[in-house]
């Protein structure tokens, strides 16, 4: 099966197989053309669906309802996303849409960029959070969504000078999809904020902790840039966030080919990144607590300098 599918990024069919994971019921799959990293199989719609929908957020951030928690933690996401983006922001936008809006604390510092009110719009799956988005009159009912993000351009053609997507797009069946519907959706001068997980830096285990079934897609910098590229979107900037992100600022431009001898070495730097970090990974969990330990004793900057080559 693994040597039928084709890579969303440069079509070709040769893969990497890293990993197992769900019971060995699913392949981390890379591609040796150009480092894209995916699942297979990948999970039906109908599946993810239902799973985003009401079993998501119980399952792995234990955060079903929005408290003063969930706020906190957007809050400091939003800070980050806005640091970036202030200088890239058009304060005419008049139409802003977030894709997978959570609790809305996103749109609503967004929107605080803008020199009027903007009419704030949202897509998101889970019942409860699109309910708070409502209740707290951030958006009117009729433009927060659940809809499929692959259809939901239809009708609505050019409509957005400002869209953002944020830790979504490596969860959903078809990111190419999605990024035709975004380049459908951005007005002429539009600009999108794009934010993943970036596989070189990775944030926990990989086998089990890092790559796991709600992860359908893996980026580094790199890939995202290569798949934005394809679907016509030209980088205005982009940079690592929250260490172990990389975000794109991006406008609306024509589809660039992916230069492909380029690519088969991304492929190979991309496995020794994860070697790397395989090796260093228990270093780095130790690491906060050495450094406490021996500021105790009185040479923290020798520990610092010491764990200094694993960052």
């Amino acid at each position: 099966m693994n040597e039928k599918l084709t890579c969303l990024i440069c079509d070709s069919s040769d893969w990497h197989m890293y990993c197992k994971i769900d019971n060995g019921n699913h392949d981390v799959l890379i591609c040796k053309q150009c480092s894209f990293c995916q699942l297979s199989p990948i999970p039906t719609k109908g599946e993810l669906d239902l799973f985003y929908a009401s079993k998501y957020r119980d399952q792995y951030s234990n955060q079903n309802t929005v408290d003063k928690n969930v706020i906190s933690y957007e809050q400091l996401r939003a800070d980050r996303i806005l640091k970036v983006l202030r200088p890239y922001f058009s304060k005419d936008s008049r139409n802003i849409l977030d894709i997978g809006c959570s609790s809305g604390t996103l749109l609503q510092n967004i929107a605080t960029l803008c020199d009027d009110k903007p009419i704030i719009h949202g897509i998101e799956m889970n019942d409860n959070y699109r309910k708070h988005i409502i209740k707290e009159g951030i958006a009117s009912e009729d433009n927060i969504s659940n809809q499929d993000i692959g259809t939901y351009y239809l009708g609505k053609e050019g409509k957005f000078d400002f869209i953002s997507i944020v830790h979504v797009l490596e969860h959903l069946q078809n990111p190419g999809d999605a990024l035709y519907s975004i380049h459908n959706l951005l007005s002429d001068n539009g600009r999108l904020y794009i934010e993943v997980p970036n596989m070189k830096t990775p944030y926990a285990k990989l086998v089990g902790e890092y790559f796991i079934l709600y992860h359908l897609y893996y980026f580094t910098g790199y890939t995202l840039e290569k798949l934005l590229n394809k679907y016509g979107f030209n980088i205005i900037k982009s940079q690592q966030i929250a260490n172990t992100s990389v975000c794109f600022i991006c406008e609306k431009g024509a589809i660039t080919e992916i230069d492909k001898s380029e690519s088969k070495q991304e492929f190979q730097k991309v496995l020794s990144r994860l070697t790397y970090y395989k090796v260093t990974f228990p270093i780095r969990k130790l690491r906060p607590h050495v450094i406490r330990t021996l500021d105790l004793l009185g040479v923290k900057e020798l520990a610092k300098s010491l764990l200094k080559r694993d960052q």
